[in-house]
């Protein structure tokens, strides 16, 4: 759409974007975002009611990052040997407000590697080919840290283990998230060592989706996007490269409840803190043969985290484990996720602008396209994400401020685009309020839904953007009186 802009316009949004601005109130309107309400906008809905909270991108309340080293080498070569002792440790940030308290650690590790030295207070746990760790974490000030970790030997042989992994998983009352190496460019992954390689090398622990796919089918009209008492479905398939046998295991945390008369194949185990473990055993398979696991969970109440992001893994007959890729998205070794409304989390522009000053996260978002398709994408915010992110990536450019006083009945947001590199890629905004569910501004006039009854003080709304290969963009937001 394109549309002559008249003088008397007023400027909302200077995007205070890390790249440059251009202050331009005239030209042509390349994209514009007309917001509809469902209700009167601005105001209670009624004598007596209280106006509706405005409502922004959840920002994850708790993260968690991981690292290893070297702790002993035993011929100082600086590899992982058979003998050779890691450090493992893993950091907890609060990036909300208020005080943690019953947080638990659990830590999910390849039995090759055997902990000592352990304090009292951790639970050990055999799981077949696999061995975890749980430990109860000291409370969490706002906006603080704190550090868990073990030491471990690694007992195995370089011709029967290729690789090792550690992966924790933050818990607590109805919730979990996984710990990022933040070493690499997979999203929330676990560490992988390989043997006789540097310790903190990811070895080829993401082999795709053609090896091992985690799906989620999800039964709501918009595909990812779940509630409270819905029910998902998860298939696990693995193709064998070389025969023999695998075991394909699947941690299920919390919020979900494994509903076991519908597992395919293999048995649930009840692991604690809400987390459930699901093994299935294959043998005598030939190369190319193809394997699954199918089953089915409920979604139970949320608390605090807007998505749940999940993997699973493979363990072969010579001690490999491989970890599952998401086939429903475009990006390799990422997680399956399940994606909650924004009204399950707490919001406000006051904790964007100081996490922002503080620290950096990843959140998975659904854009639809002109056509109409959605897809899973992964958005990064943070200080510096636009410098640091590469071509094509999704960002948080910014949270878009829009006073509910000059939206009146019907009115437009416009966005003046100028001095566009031509090979910019795109600009999203969300297209249902208070949903992660983003469109496009670009061709024509896209709407956003879901603006019902009264809304206090401001419209929140995030702009994403997908990065150029080169140049910079130049963005100035305003608002359009009603007819122009």
């Amino acid at each position: 759409m394109r549309g002559i802009l008249g003088p008397g316009l007023l400027i909302v949004a200077a995007l205070a974007l890390p790249f440059p601005l251009v202050a331009d109130t005239g030209g042509a309107v390349e994209a514009t975002l007309t917001i509809v309400a469902g209700g009167p906008i601005g105001g209670g809905g009624g004598v007596g009611e209280p106006c509706a909270s405005s409502l922004g991108p959840p920002l994850p309340p708790l993260q968690v990052s991981q690292r290893v080293s070297l702790f002993h080498d035993v011929d100082g070569d600086g590899l992982l040997d058979p003998g050779d002792m890691l450090a493992y440790s893993a950091e907890v940030e609060n990036l909300s407000p208020g005080t943690f308290e019953g947080l638990r650690m659990f830590l999910v590790f390849h039995n090759a590697l055997t902990p000592f030295g352990l304090p009292s207070g951790w639970r050990q746990l055999e799981l077949g080919a696999l061995r975890a760790l749980d430990v109860e974490l000291p409370p969490l000030r706002p906006f603080g840290k704190v550090r868990v970790g073990f030491t471990a030997r690694f007992e195995g042989e370089e011709t029967e283990v290729p690789a090792v992994f550690v992966q924790a998983y933050l818990y607590g009352k109805g919730f979990s998230v996984a710990a990022d190496d933040p070493a690499t460019a997979a999203v929330l992954d676990p560490l992988v060592i390989g043997v006789r390689e540097t310790v903190g090398g990811a070895a080829a622990a993401f082999p795709g989706q053609a090896v091992l796919a985690k799906e989620v089918t999800t039964f709501s009209s918009t595909p990812r996007l779940v509630s409270p008492g819905d029910t998902v479905e998860f298939r696990i398939s693995y193709t064998a490269l070389d025969g023999g046998s695998v075991e394909l295991v699947d941690f299920v945390p919390p919020p979900l409840r494994v509903r076991p008369e519908t597992i395919s194949a293999g048995d649930l185990e009840t692991v604690g803190g809400g987390f459930s473990l699901i093994r299935a055993r294959f043998t005598g398979l030939s190369p190319g043969d193809r394997v699954s696991l199918r089953y089915r969970a409920e979604v139970g109440g949320l608390d605090m985290f807007t998505f749940l992001a999940t993997r699973a893994l493979a363990v072969l007959a010579d001690g490999e484990t491989v970890f599952s890729d998401d086939p429903g998205t475009a990006a390799l070794g990422d997680p399956t996720a399940l994606l909650f409304p924004w009204t399950y989390g707490y919001w406000s522009p006051e904790l964007w602008g100081e996490f922002s000053r503080r620290s950096r996260c990843i959140l998975p978002v659904i854009v639809r396209d002109v056509e109409g398709n959605e897809s899973l994408r992964w958005a990064f915010w943070g200080p510096g994400e636009l410098s640091s992110a590469g071509p094509g990536d999704l960002v948080f450019a910014e949270v878009l401020e829009v006073p509910v006083a000059a939206l009146t009945g019907q009115a437009g947001l416009g966005f003046l685009l100028t001095h566009v590199p031509p090979d910019f890629q795109e600009a999203f905004v969300p297209g249902i309020y208070g949903e992660p569910v983003f469109v496009p501004l670009s061709g024509g006039t896209d709407v956003i839904q879901g603006l019902k009854g009264g809304l206090c003080g401001e419209i929140f709304l995030p702009l994403l953007v997908q990065l150029p290969a080169k140049g910079p963009v130049y963005l100035t937001g305003v608002v359009v009186d009603e007819g122009t």
